[in-house]
């Protein structure tokens, strides 16, 4: 997923009318046959950074299958350590789901 496509997911989400501000984010990057570029992943967290106070949400799960996915996850989380924006990254869909809901 490019920064592109991974910024109109997230253009989309927030502009939805169910989007209710404090909803969590629940990101799957199971189906993905590659890990993120190294470049998109930066380009996230800087993104999230900036743009944090406007998305009025600060739990990003993000579910992972592969070791490559894994380690881009831990790269963004490592990036985004003391932002208000918390990701954390997960292989159980269910447990994400629940702690993306504030569980």
């Amino acid at each position: 997923m490019t920064f592109e496509e991974w910024h109109a997911a997230i253009v989309g989400f927030l502009g939805h009318p169910d989007y209710r501000p404090g909803m969590g984010v629940l990101h799957d990057w199971r189906a993905l046959l590659e890990a993120p570029q190294p470049l998109d992943v930066r380009r996230r967290a800087d993104y999230l950074e900036r743009h944090v106070a406007s998305f009025r949400f600060t739990r990003w799960a993000l579910v992972v299958s592969r070791s490559a996915t894994y380690g881009m996850g831990r790269i963004e989380q490592t990036l985004l350590n003391g932002s208000p924006v918390e990701i954390r990254i997960f292989r159980d869909l269910a447990e994400a789901e629940a702690w993306a809901r504030g569980g």
